[in-house]
């Protein structure tokens, strides 16, 4: 009777464990998925701010990582130190170490060091100085990211180093202040469009612009749309089918053509109705026609 009593109380004290065990899981991935969703809520509102587009890549692994490249206006192929892909990469490298280990185990019960431990020592340090490296690089992509939305002091950069240091917490309330106040607004990469040496124009054939005209110098950007801390050409909030920063105008004097940068969902339009899509741009020449989300807004450039 008292052996019945003991295996109860031992299935009970099991199941109690088990009990706490599901519930850590169920508490743990329930914690993980609230900050990875608060984290690409944030990166996708910032990347409104910057007219990015294609913001479906604020939520998915491996497209957030270019996202974020995109939004920090930093190198693309930088990628490999941030996120999925540090866990991707460390993994092959940890995963191939420990074959190289298993593969000379013998020798090494015997105290004797194989080339295949040697190999394995060498991946051993290149993950090593690969995730420190990273790290680093992480530090560096956020500082920058901070620094292209105006009004961000050293608080952001204190943010960045303990996010990635300590707790992503501290990046995600960072990102959340910058993405919901209107405080802060993206700067990277703007110019402000010189009217001085003329070397083309862009003229308003239709709309808010008819019939004026806007200088711009060989490699100068202007920028269209209603948001006046970005934009150059500016449009009246009335204006609904222009975003807030709808589009770019560069003129390349080489070739004598005009680099435009859609990003907005609602397009921009040229020739037959062709349309550049968010986050695109197309080389146009001379004489062509671009429409604004509609042709109510058109301007021709030459």
């Amino acid at each position: 009777m008292e052996d019945l009593i003991y295996a109860l109380m031992d299935a009970e004290y099991m199941l109690v464990l088990l009990e706490t065990y599901l519930a850590s899981i169920v508490a743990a991935g329930s914690y993980s998925v609230v900050i990875y969703v608060l984290n690409a809520f944030c990166r996708m509102k910032m990347g409104q701010k910057a007219g990015l587009g294609n913001e479906w890549q604020a939520w998915v692994p491996f497209a957030q990582e270019i996202y974020f490249t995109k939004l920090a206006d930093i190198p693309h192929w930088k990628i490999v130190f941030f996120g999925s892909y540090v866990t991707l990469i460390s993994s092959i490298i940890l995963g191939l170490s420990t074959l190289f280990v298993m593969l000379d185990f013998e020798a090494i019960l015997y105290g004797e060091t194989g080339i295949c431990s040697i190999i394995a020592i060498i991946l051993a340090i290149i993950y090593s100085i690969y995730v420190i490296y990273a790290v680093v690089e992480t530090v560096k992509a956020y500082i920058k990211l901070y620094k292209n939305f105006s009004n961000t002091g050293s608080i952001f950069t204190v943010a960045a180093v303990l996010g990635v240091l300590l707790n992503n917490l501290a990046i995600i309330i960072a990102d959340a202040v910058i993405a919901f106040s209107s405080k802060y607004t993206y700067i990277a990469g703007k110019k402000e469009a010189k009217i001085t040496g003329k070397v083309a124009t862009i003229t308003g054939v239709a709309g808010f612009y008819k019939g004026q005209s806007f200088d711009i110098e060989d490699g100068e950007n202007i920028f269209f749309g209603r948001d006046p801390e970005y934009c150059n050409v500016i449009f009246a909030s009335t204006e609904t089918a222009v975003s807030r920063k709808h589009c770019s105008v560069k003129y390349i004097g080489m070739s004598d053509s005009f680099l435009v940068t859609n990003y907005s969902k609602n397009g921009v339009f040229f020739g037959d109705g062709q349309k550049i899509e968010a986050g695109a741009s197309r080389m146009l020449q001379k004489g062509c026609v671009i429409s604004l989300g509609t042709t109510a807004n058109q301007f021709i450039l030459g």
